[in-house]
């Protein structure tokens, strides 16, 4: 069965045409284990992986902020969901130093030197998007991580 999804995911993104730089590329680094891992992983494994405790790094753990199903089963929609709210709101700290690692990372290898980049160049320069990003995963992980009261999402309340 792995096989038939390996091969499914490899062939969904050979047929799509999209941009090699922007917006609609499709990041196959964003999955359990990188580019090291299957294409494809099944519920159970995306739940160790995503666990607290389990291999995820917090870049990862902001990048699932952003996660929404766009198509499937609703109930599998449902079960990958609290899965990934189990795992980014979890209440776990977050490590600041790393974030800061981060961030100053992507300036450093995606902004070229001696020009201003929208989303990655420094603050100094220009309030960028990658910072607001970041701003906003931070609040969003820590308001639904404070507890049991925490606030829902859109998607929780079924709007």
């Amino acid at each position: 069965m792995s096989a038939y999804f390996e091969q499914f995911v490899r062939t969904l993104v050979d047929t799509l045409k999209v941009r090699q730089q922007g917006i609609f590329e499709i990041d196959l680094k964003l999955r359990p284990w990188g580019h090291g891992g299957p294409l494809a992983t099944s519920l159970d494994g995306f739940r160790r992986y995503f666990a607290t405790g389990g291999d995820a790094q917090q870049f990862e753990r902001q990048a699932l902020v952003h996660l929404r199903p766009i198509v499937g089963d609703p109930g599998l929609q449902s079960t990958v969901l609290a899965a990934r709210d189990e795992f980014v709101y979890s209440g776990q700290p977050l490590d600041f130093d790393n974030i800061r690692h981060l961030r100053q990372r992507r300036v450093e290898e995606l902004v070229q030197p001696g020009t201003v980049n929208a989303k990655y160049s420094p603050v100094v320069v220009v309030v960028v998007v990658v910072d607001v990003e970041y701003f906003v995963q931070v609040a969003q992980i820590e308001a639904r991580g404070a507890g049991p009261g925490r606030a829902r999402s859109r998607h929780d309340r079924g709007a």
